[in-house]
């Protein structure tokens, strides 16, 4: 049910940021599908693009990325029916009609395609750690809050999520923002199992199980993580113990470039941003803590072109812990 909530954050500086292009494999079926004119309000309608897809394409991945990018371009999600608990948005007719669905719904989308392309297909039921609310949970109660799919491909099963694939929330004003998010295409199980704990364990697709308490024990995974491409980090669990005046050194290794650390309490406020050190394989930042007490440490990664003028530093959380400092 939970649709994933971000927050992005922009500072006024002296930069500008370079995004670099990077080449999308997919970029023949996706302007294909973008392309297709017939507006589709019912079963019939989609049964046709499932057709017109199985007859343009002829590989299965191909086919699953076709489905996976018309829902993310034409399904949002539906905020009020998830606070109303109004599940009828996981019909597949009141998706169509509305335009707008619950996790539910998505991932019955996603096995209707396959149905029609001949592709195995299940949706997973499990916990999705997605709301700033889940940073503390605990593992003898986990609901069951999201659903999302496993795909067989090539004899080998996939993992997607199209209700984060589709945009996000903001969680301070509530509103539902359309962009795509080729995190949670074919995503790989590495990550994915940050914030997504099936509840049969062998959807986790891994060779070694994570279990609940370890899946609780973990910082919050939030969106700069996959932004980033971090894929190693330091200190990696969820509470961080200090006394005041004590230090935390964070250690990230990606193979992105980046160059600052911002530092946030819960209620948004920047406790600190610094220029992160560099090291053959990581970056490292060390924080020296100021005050006694139980807080969210919201930690955030970007690169600024100091070498630029006027502009937008724009960048979205990386990770959240728990910080508990006691006096000295």
């Amino acid at each position: 049910m939970y649709k994933r909530n971000i927050l992005l954050l922009i500072f006024c500086c002296n930069i500008i940021i370079v995004n670099s292009q990077t080449t999308n494999k997919y970029d023949v079926v996706d302007r294909y599908v973008k392309n297709y004119s017939l507006k589709i309000i019912n079963k019939e309608g989609l049964d046709r693009l499932i057709d017109t897809i199985n007859k343009k394409f002829f590989h299965d991945i191909d086919k699953v990325r076709a489905a996976f990018y018309w829902i993310t371009e034409n399904i949002g999600y539906n905020d009020n029916a998830a606070t109303n608990k109004d599940y009828q948005y996981n019909n597949l007719d009141a998706l169509l009609q509305t335009g707008k669905a619950l996790c539910g719904g998505y991932a019955n989308l996603i096995e209707y395609f396959c149905r029609g392309f001949e592709v195995e297909c299940v949706t997973i039921n499990g916990t999705g750690r997605s709301l700033y609310s889940d940073i503390i949970l605990n593992p003898e109660s986990l609901s069951i809050n999201h659903s999302w799919n496993a795909v067989k491909l090539d004899g080998v099963w996939r993992l997607l999520d199209a209700t984060w694939g589709s945009g996000y929330t903001n969680y301070k004003t509530g509103e539902y923002h359309k962009s795509r998010n080729e995190n949670y295409f074919l995503a790989d199980p590495q990550t994915f199992i940050y914030n997504h704990l099936p509840q049969k364990p062998e959807w986790q697709l891994l060779n070694g199980l994570v279990s609940a308490t370890r899946f609780c024990d973990w910082p919050y995974i939030d969106e700069g993580y996959f932004t980033n491409q971090i894929f190693k980090v330091y200190p990696f669990q969820l509470y961080i113990d200090r006394k005041v005046g004590d230090t935390v050194q964070f250690k990230f290794f990606t193979n992105k470039q980046l160059s600052h650390i911002a530092l946030e309490s819960p209620d948004s406020k920047l406790i600190e941003r610094g220029r992160l050190s560099v090291n053959s394989n990581f970056y490292s930042y060390t924080y020296r803590t100021t005050r006694n007490g139980e807080f969210d440490l919201r930690v955030s990664l970007f690169y600024l072109d100091e070498g630029r003028h006027t502009g937008y530093v724009t960048y979205t959380p990386t990770l959240i812990y728990r910080l508990r400092v006691n006096p000295k």
